[in-house]
């Protein structure tokens, strides 16, 4: 699979970013690097190249950035990678902390079809980060709390204590329900789940655009 790098830049405004990219991609590169700023530092990683933007925004402190395949489209999305960016968290609580406070409000949403499943604590550029699969076995209908369609959202996330900001990086995957037992990504198959976008890195703001230097 040939790999190059691709140079991925945002300009911030008040309420977005603009994110540019090389348009001219050879049709046999299969992925690229890419090195995106966020706030006191940069996250590197692999995107497919049959990936696209759908979505990006930056406001109060928190940037966001959505990607999907080409032929999806994002109000019914089916395959999501996010990265999100939470600025001068990083001294405020612990990467398992984190991700602990999203599972619970999860559970608010979600009941008795909710699904937490820690997978441990990893080191990300001798950053500290922590890892789980969470999501919705069944979606449920906000108004009544009736399972609706038989759907089911579930995904892997990745909380990184940066030095002074939090980063939260998730792949999730739209289908239909499951049984808890029967997880569509579980502790056997979760690293192959995110393969295609690892290596994933916490770089310094310093250096060429497109480097990453940790």
């Amino acid at each position: 699979m040939k790999v190059v790098s691709l140079l991925m830049l945002f300009t911030l405004t008040v309420s977005a970013a603009e994110f540019e990219s090389f348009d001219d991609i050879p049709e046999d590169v299969k992925s690229v690097t890419a090195v995106i700023p966020i706030f006191s530092q940069k996250i590197s990683f692999n995107l497919p190249t049959d990936w696209k933007t759908a979505f990006q925004d930056e406001r109060s402190g928190a940037f966001l950035i959505e990607f999907i395949p080409e032929d999806e489209i994002l109000d019914n999305w089916q395959n999501l990678f996010t990265i999100q960016g939470f600025e001068k968290l990083a001294d405020k609580t612990k990467p398992i902390d984190f991700l602990d406070g999203l599972a619970q409000r999860l559970k608010e949403s979600c009941g008795q079809y909710s699904v937490y499943e820690q997978l441990g604590h990893l080191t990300i550029s001798k950053h500290k980060a922590f890892a789980a699969i969470m999501g919705c076995s069944n979606s449920l209908d906000a108004k009544n709390g009736s399972a609706k369609k038989s759907k089911s959202e579930l995904g892997y996330y990745i909380a990184i204590q940066g030095q002074q900001d939090y980063y939260l990086i998730h792949k999730s995957v739209r289908g239909d329900s499951f049984d808890k037992g029967n997880m569509p990504i579980n502790l056997n198959n979760a690293d192959d789940y995110l393969a295609e976008f690892v290596p994933i890195e916490l770089c310094q703001l310093d250096g060429e655009k497109h480097e990453c230097n940790k």
